[in-house]
């Protein structure tokens, strides 16, 4: 069959006609039909050997509502294809439809379906249903049954997404380890504040970093944002601003969010925290600068030694910007067990003083040598206290000389041995003495020596008289008993006194040398 005339008397006189093997195709090419006839139909036009098997007509590929039916054994006409060839375009010249329809697979094609012009498709308003053309009655076979429609493919399942990642962040530092929290001016020259920096990325973009912080003696962390700049994030920390007023230990950490829809953020460190030391600046009292006794030696006696001080000066400089208020002296003689209080004479400006003093052993009944202790107390305005540690000064005693007066020894010379008659068996000393320190103690040294040329080793001996510390003359009295062990020889002796301060004063016979000469007797 040719031209539109025979497309026309194939659609007139069958209608559509159905093929129970398949379709017989034509491929049109303007309005040409060209039918090969490869399905043999009985008289009825049913194809032998085949069921009827209904395809689904669509108005385009996988759209829109089913247009009718079409049972297989009918002959239809088709007109192009989908670009892959899976849905094959027909004549279909119902109601309300641009007289195509669309089928997918089941059709038997007379010709290379590539032949087929690849054909588009914009689905129509949803059309007039037509009835399902009923297949040509076979008188000796059944109708076969009815085909379900081809299931719409399911679609592609896509990978799943990959989670976000939260921020890289790296080098959490910061700027110093420690900072002070200055209760007033005392400590103008520390640092208040720290910077606290660090750097953090995400190929979403970072849209936020928050420093979180807790005070020292705080129980919750507070939190301040952290601004981008030169390429880290960066907050400051500042005692006064941060109201971090108590000495300790501040905790720190950091959260980095990105910018993703779903936002995800980074904790660095992971886990714990990184630490800051506080320091409170507070009033800590004057700072004594300068301590000085001039001279640093004194002396005491009832007359001072001639050239020498009997006092010492003290200096004292302290500052404070508070003012200084007050310096005390504190001192403490040998032989003291308590301390005397004396306050400086200031002169100067309130927060730069200077204060003088002096210590006189004299006018404090400081009689002794040794040493003096002494320390300084400074106050401020607001009551704040300095201790300066002791200093010493070193006392010494101008010694008087004691005074002797000898009233008599005797005998001037004894015997002694078995062959004398009378003898003398011991020697007997008084004098008087004084010392205007306080005479303590008399001490007689006595040695018998042998003649020049005679063989033997001098005989000596001591004796002591303690005394009533006294200033006046004082009687003493000495006895020196003689012993066998004796020999003809010269007696020599002397005296030394002790004052209450240890001074001595040696009170000496005639050149130490002989003073009384003793002979024994030989039989």
């Amino acid at each position: 069959m040719a031209g539109a005339a025979g497309l026309g008397g194939v659609l007139g006189a069958k209608s559509l006609a159905v093929l129970a093997a398949g379709l017989t195709v034509g491929i049109v090419g303007g309005s040409t039909l060209v039918a090969s006839g490869a399905v043999s139909f009985d008289r009825d036009g049913g194809a032998t050997g085949q069921s009827d098997v209904v395809l689904v007509v669509y108005p385009c590929p996988d759209q829109g509502p089913p247009l009718g039916k079409l049972p297989r054994g009918q002959q239809v006409l088709v007109t192009g294809r989908s670009e892959g060839g899976t849905w094959l375009q027909i004549y279909w010249p119902a109601p309300g439809t641009d007289q195509r329809g669309w089928v997918k697979g089941g059709l038997e094609v007379d010709g290379n379906i590539k032949d087929l012009p690849i054909a588009r498709c914009d689905a129509p308003p949803e059309p007039t249903r037509r009835p399902t053309p009923e297949p040509t009655a076979s008188p000796t076979r059944s109708p076969e049954p009815t085909a379900s429609p081809s299931p719409t493919p399911s679609p592609t399942a896509s990978a799943s997404p990959k989670p976000n990642a939260g921020p890289k962040v790296s080098g959490l530092t910061a700027s110093r380890s420690t900072i002070s929290y200055d209760t007033g001016s005392y400590c103008p020259s520390s640092p208040t504040s720290v910077a606290i920096s660090v750097s953090a990325s995400d190929h979403d973009g970072v849209a936020s970093v928050t420093l979180y912080f807790r005070r020292p003696g705080a129980s919750a962390y507070s939190t301040k944002p952290m601004s981008l700049s030169d390429g880290k994030w960066t907050a400051t920390l500042d005692t006064k601003a941060d109201g971090i007023k108590t000495a300790g230990t501040v905790r720190y950490y950091v959260i980095a969010t990105d910018k993703d829809a779903s936002p995800t953020s980074t904790r660095s460190p992971k886990s714990g925290y990184l630490t800051l030391t506080v320091k409170v600046c507070q009033n800590t009292g004057p700072r004594i600068t300068s301590r000085v006794a001039d001279p640093t030696t004194v002396w005491v006696g009832p007359d001072l030694c001639q050239g020498y001080v009997g006092n010492s000066q003290i200096t004292v400089k302290a500052t404070d910007q508070d003012g200084v208020k007050s310096l005390t002296l504190y001192f403490k003689g040998p032989g003291r067990s308590t301390w005397t209080k004396r306050s400086l004479a200031l002169e100067g400006a309130a927060t730069s003083v200077t204060g003088y003093g002096d210590i006189d052993p004299g006018s404090e009944g400081i009689t002794s040598p040794g040493t003096i202790s002494w320390y300084v107390v400074a106050t401020d305005q607001k009551g704040a206290r300095t201790t300066s540690s002791k200093k010493s000064i070193t006392v010494k005693r101008c010694d008087q000389e004691a005074k002797f007066e000898l009233v008599s020894t005797s005998p001037s010379s004894i015997f002694f041995g078995k062959y004398c008659s009378p003898t003398y068996p011991t020697i007997d000393l008084n004098a008087m003495a004084m010392d205007a320190d306080g005479l303590t103690r008399v001490t007689l040294q006595w040695q018998l020596s042998p003649p020049a040329g005679a063989i033997g080793r001098p005989l000596t001996g001591s004796q002591t008289i303690q005394v009533r510390t006294t200033t006046g003359w004082q009687k003493l009295y000495f006895q020196v008993q003689t012993t066998s062990s004796w020999f003809t020889g010269r007696f020599y002796w002397r005296l030394s006194t002790t004052d209450q301060y240890g001074g001595t004063t040696n009170m000496l016979a005639p050149g130490w040398g002989p003073y009384n000469t003793y002979d024994g007797c030989i039989g």
